[in-house]
């Protein structure tokens, strides 16, 4: 079957509607374990109103849809789900610093949604703002995972080739390890497609400029798109920053493109280390310079985030060396991007091997197919293009260097460094910075190679590799589903 005779959009929004009645299911059949996981966090009433029909409707004769809907969901909201709504309620507002590990962009996207959209549901008195929210959420979800699998496809085409590791790879996606976050009130559907949708556009720009034979702008709007969609990516999770590593490898790519296309133009049997002068360098400096505002865009999010924080709590500006007023948070005089550290240190236990213990063991277990799938692609990648890393002989290390920018050494492995070196980094913090059980949906929202190995090794790999790959991914969420639903701890 040819990838291209299946809508991948449907294929998404079908695996995300099946999760979901298994949710419903689930919910109906079992009995929350910690029912604090629904409990919305309050605002003092000193700062701030509750409206009152928030937690339920204010017309009678639509009391028991609303009800009957809180009661079918709600559990989908567990954990984080609970932040989310509170952030995207009526009053809105970070006003206290633990709400500021969660980035503003889901609860923004909720909030329009809300006022827009679904905004009859609420003005009619059909269903309360808490109930508006999660509909909301859980309907935003479902259209992102499909439209993640679109760009997952695209991005399959123009990255490996045509063939059917395309649709094993869509396929992969809609069966994610990830499971149930990608249908539940949590970021990782939308993360991933503005994710995904960022690094098509960057791919399609460097294929441009490759196929030209003189430099022209169109790839250059095309990476701008992809940077502003990391920018999306970046305001909804904080790990969007590593999407810097794929602008800056299409920086690269785009101007050793550039630069060899001058350099046979120009040159007959030169060195290319000969080539390092100011007249050659000032050829690609502009086209450099329209890269570097999309080499700071992905830390915009985080940067301004943390400045409204810090004006918000902190009473006065002042250096490290500075002793804060009393009743300032411990984070203010270290500037801005102390913030986010210290909350997820402070509240979430988050930082160097902390999770480092005996029991974190488990959580550990969970983590294990993940990393071991991360280590398996990057052998894969690094054993089947051993002269891209070659760097003595003949060829020299500059002109490796934009040999390996322009793809030739290697096609294939060439286009998927950034993709394993990404992957790489998101193993490394995930195991010794943060939660190790988060491994896995980390991983699954923000890297298309993780599909792509698992395309590559059902394709490849006998009964025995398919039946643990299929007991993994279907595995992790049918359990995942069940526990998360009756507010048991998951990945």
């Amino acid at each position: 079957m040819q990838s291209q005779h299946v809508s991948p959009f449907l294929l998404g929004v079908l695996s995300r509607l099946v999760v979901l009645l298994w949710a419903i299911l689930m919910t109906k059949l079992g009995a929350p374990y910690d029912s604090s996981t629904l409990l919305l966090p309050r605002p003092p009433s000193s700062q701030l109103s509750i409206p009152p029909n928030f937690f339920g409707c204010m017309n009678r004769e639509s009391c028991l849809l609303d009800a009957s809907i809180l009661h079918l969901l709600s559990s989908l909201s567990n954990w984080d789900g609970a932040y989310f709504i509170h952030l995207a309620g009526p009053w809105g507002g970070y006003w206290h610093e633990q709400f500021h590990a969660f980035l503003p962009g889901f609860p923004y996207m909720l909030h329009f949604l809300r006022i827009t959209i679904l905004s009859p549901l609420e003005n009619f008195g059909v269903a309360s703002p808490r109930t508006v929210l999660l509909l909301g959420g859980l309907t935003l979800n479902v259209v992102a995972f499909g439209l993640g699998a679109v760009a997952l496809t695209g991005l399959t085409r123009r990255v490996l080739g045509p063939g059917n590791h395309v649709l094993l790879s869509t396929l992969a996606y809609c069966v994610t390890p990830g499971g149930i976050f990608f249908s539940a009130l949590y970021t990782e559907s939308t993360f991933c497609a503005a994710t995904f949708w960022g690094l098509w556009a960057l791919e399609e720009g460097i294929a441009e400029a490759g196929n030209r034979k003189s430099f022209v702008w169109s790839p250059l709007w095309r990476v701008g798109l992809g940077a502003s969609l990391l920018v999306l990516a970046s305001s909804i999770r904080s790990n969007g920053i590593m999407g810097v590593i794929f602008v800056a490898w299409s920086l690269f790519r785009i101007g050793s493109q550039q630069w060899l296309r001058w350099e046979k133009r120009s040159t007959k049997g030169k060195e290319l280390n000969e080539l390092c002068s100011f007249e050659s360098l000032s050829l690609l400096l502009p086209h450099l310079l329209v890269f570097i505002p999309s080499l700071i865009l992905p830390f915009l999010p985080l940067i301004l985030f943390s400045r409204h924080a810090r004006e918000r709590f902190c009473s006065s500006p002042y250096t490290c060396s500075d002793l804060p007023p009393k009743d300032d948070p411990p984070w203010c005089p270290c500037g801005p991007s102390s913030l986010y550290p210290y909350v997820q240190s402070q509240y979430w236990g988050v930082g160097w091997l902390r999770r480092w213990k005996i029991s974190q063991l488990p959580h550990f277990v969970l983590a294990f197919p993940m990393l071991i799938l991360g280590l398996v692609a990057l052998w894969k990648w690094w054993s089947r293009g051993p002269g891209v890393w070659k760097w003595g002989g003949s060829s020299g290390p500059l002109k490796t260097i934009f040999r390996l920018g322009q793809g030739k050494l290697d096609e294939q492995e060439g286009r998927l460094t950034p993709y394993i070196l990404h992957w790489l980094l998101l193993c490394t913090v995930g195991i010794f910075f943060s939660h190790p059980q988060v491994l896995t949906r980390l991983c699954s929202s923000s890297n298309p190679a993780v599909y792509w190995t698992l395309a590559w090794a059902w394709s490849e790999g006998g009964n025995a590799r398919r039946i643990i790959l299929a007991t993994w991914c279907v595995g992790y969420t049918v359990v995942g589903t069940a526990l998360f639903t009756n507010a048991y701890n998951w990945t």
